[in-house]
């Protein structure tokens, strides 16, 4: 995320995405005072570099950073903190809540792994707000950081990760149900950020929200179709909103990432829905 033209950028939100080994700086500004407002929120970033912010009025919230800014991978760029705001050359008014840094920044002979991995504020520090954060160090250990300025119920410790080493989940995409960097049931970042947010890029109870498509084919029949899940969703039919529901009594067939189900014309009258 850069801007090389004197053209201002402003008002951009980057939300729910995941970068995996980015080679570079995440965020940074080459024309001076060209960028403001920006908002990132309920992102992933694992064994990426780092965000360099240097325009106003930047909002981080709720995102998850995993091995960011460390040599752990051959394209990772290093340095102490996965965030840096130079609030000395126009990154004013910046807002950093509720997100989580683990394993994060990269150690020196100055600087031991006990005080980096979080966030740096490179000048006057009275216009950033930072809040309801959680940090610490690398498993299995878990390490607390000496210079952590919130609270320390929030300094170290196992943030509670289903599957920290796994973080796209068996089915390999982002932001499903099975994805590794989700909180458990009993994690320590739920409901302990501001306002009672849960801390991180996901939040629980996790909602999946399947589309059921229809379409006539060839043959003149109906075909459902819905993607996979790891939970098992049903197919029911009914004959108005009302009911009764009833299951369709036809074995879903699994075409790639999605289930099928062909139904006579004749007995796709009525209404269908998904059920779990």
């Amino acid at each position: 995320m850069e801007n090389y033209t004197p053209l201002p950028y402003a008002e951009v939100i980057f939300e729910e995405d995941l970068v995996i080994g980015f080679p570079g700086v995440i965020a940074s500004q080459k024309g001076a005072g060209t960028m403001s407002g920006w908002v990132l929120r309920r992102n992933v970033f694992v064994d990426t570099g780092w965000l360099d912010l240097t325009h106003p009025g930047t909002i981080l919230e709720n995102n998850t950073f995993l091995r960011a800014g460390r040599t752990n991978t051959p394209v990772t760029m290093v340095v102490q903190h996965p965030i840096i705001v130079r609030s000395s050359i126009g990154a004013t008014n910046v807002v950093i809540r509720n997100n989580v840094f683990v394993d994060c920044g990269e150690a020196s002979p100055i600087v031991g792994p006990e005080g980096v991995g979080f966030y740096f504020i490179d000048g006057p520090a009275e216009t950033i707000l930072a809040e309801g954060n959680f940090v610490t160090g690398s498993p299995p250990g878990y390490g607390t950081k000496t210079n952590w300025t919130e609270a320390p119920e929030r300094n170290g410790g196992d943030p509670g990760f289903v599957n920290i080493d796994d973080p796209l989940g068996p089915d390999g995409v982002p932001f499903t149900a099975d994805d590794g960097l989700r909180p458990r049931a009993d994690s320590r970042l739920l409901g302990a950020g501001v306002g009672g947010a849960t801390i991180g890029a996901y939040e629980l109870p996790y909602v999946e929200r399947v589309a059921l498509e229809a379409e006539r084919i060839d043959t003149g029949a109906i075909r459902m179709r819905w993607p996979k899940s790891i939970w098992n969703w049903t197919l029911e039919q009914a004959p108005d909103p009302g009911g009764p529901w009833a299951p369709v009594a036809v074995t879903p067939a699994q075409v790639g990432q999605f289930l099928e189900v062909e139904v006579s014309l004749e007995r796709a009258s009525g209404l269908f829905r998904l059920r779990r």
